[in-house]
């Protein structure tokens, strides 16, 4: 479960590492309406960690879950799974600076 009750983030951003072979589908889900709202696409081919790095954006409301499908035929290694909800961009206001 993604823990962000703020309804005006649109955007979350997902890093992971990934090695061995196989596919991942990384996808953002809504328990609200009960279906995908984005899905990213992931190969691994290399005994060597690779970075994963994906912006999901989206516009619903209601609390989201992050679901890693795995197809593999061999180990598939997967850490350090980080999501950031990246919220709307504040104009700098020089006042605040006085």
């Amino acid at each position: 479960l993604i823990r962000c009750n703020d309804d005006s983030v649109k955007k979350f951003f997902v890093t992971m590492k990934v090695r061995g072979k196989g596919n991942l589908e990384v996808s953002i889900y809504s328990n609200r309406t009960w279906k995908y709202l984005a899905t990213a696409k992931f190969r691994s081919n290399s005994e060597e960690w690779q970075a994963f790095t994906h912006t999901f954006e989206f516009d619903a409301a209601g609390p989201k879950a992050l679901f890693i499908h795995v197809n593999s035929k061999s180990l598939l290694d997967i850490d350090d799974v980080r999501i950031t909800a990246i919220g709307k961009e504040e104009m700098p206001d020089a006042y605040k600076h006085q």
